[in-house]
């Protein structure tokens, strides 16, 4: 994006690519050269604003790989440095998006997260803003600008990341549960495409077929719900097992639907993961 881009000298905006690249990579190995790179942009540009919010993603990619002996610490030095960016530049969507996933996710300051999706919706134009804007309308509850939010991305960058893929069904079922319209006709056909796409990472086509499991329970298909959850007892990393120490976050938005969820699985023969 050429305007983030004047924002640095050349050779602090190429750092910060290869940073975002180590980042994205979601390894320790990565986060450690996202904050050697860091590191040498605040040498280069010490008093840049912008590289704020470049060390509170440090901080909460700290809190997310295990890394930091201070939790809370960390989240609420990631939450000062993301406003002093912020608060500079009310525009720079990244920042802003930040503060909403903290504020949400962390801070328990769900209404005050909310509040930005007006401004953010203006202010996020590529892929990745969107989508995490997508997934703050969704935790408010405003599921027609989520699955809005979330299509425009998919059909712009079909190859986007696959963070992005799987929260768009979670945001399906979540929505469809909400609603109480139990029409998850496009939720099934977006997973099943997901399902044929046999991504790499592991325990995810275990994940589609157990969300197809649910989506054929609610839809009375019993006996086709079980041949999914009986294909994925089969694969190798199992739900049953692999969920039992920790299952996607992203469950937990909603209280409602979470126990429905695990209600579902445990008729299914999937127990003990609530």
């Amino acid at each position: 994006d050429s305007r983030i881009k004047q924002k640095f000298t050349p050779e602090v905006h190429l750092n910060r690519l290869r940073g975002r690249v180590a980042f994205e990579s979601h390894s320790s190995e990565g986060l450690y050269e996202y904050e050697r790179l860091l590191n040498i942009n605040r040498t280069l540009e010490p008093n840049n604003i912008y590289l704020d919010m470049d060390e509170a993603w440090l901080l909460m990619g700290k809190v997310w790989f295990g890394l930091t002996k201070d939790v809370e610490e960390a989240i609420s030095e990631a939450y000062r440095l993301t406003l002093n960016t912020v608060n500079a530049d009310p525009d720079f969507a990244y920042a802003s998006n930040l503060a909403a996933m903290i504020e949400r996710n962390y801070l328990g300051e769900l209404q005050k997260a909310c509040d930005r999706i007006d401004k953010l919706i203006k202010i996020s134009t590529d892929e990745s803003n969107i989508s995490m804007v997508a997934n703050l309308t969704r935790h408010c509850k405003e599921y027609e600008k989520s699955l809005g939010l979330f299509k425009k991305v998919l059909n712009n960058a079909p190859h986007f990341a696959l963070w992005f893929k799987k929260d768009y069904a979670w945001t399906f079922l979540i929505s469809s549960y909400d609603k109480k319209s139990y029409d998850y006709s496009e939720a099934k056909r977006y997973i099943e495409s997901q399902l044929s796409a046999n991504y790499l990472e592991d325990g995810i086509n275990e994940m589609w077929l157990t969300m197809l499991g649910y989506i054929e329970y609610k839809d009375g298909n019993e006996k086709s719900a079980l041949r999914h959850i009986k294909k994925q007892n089969k694969m190798d990393f199992p739900v049953n097992i692999s969920w039992k120490e920790s299952y996607p976050d992203i469950i937990n938005e909603n209280e409602n639907f979470k126990k429905d969820f695990f209600k579902v699985l445990d008729k299914l023969g999937i127990e003990g993961l609530n």
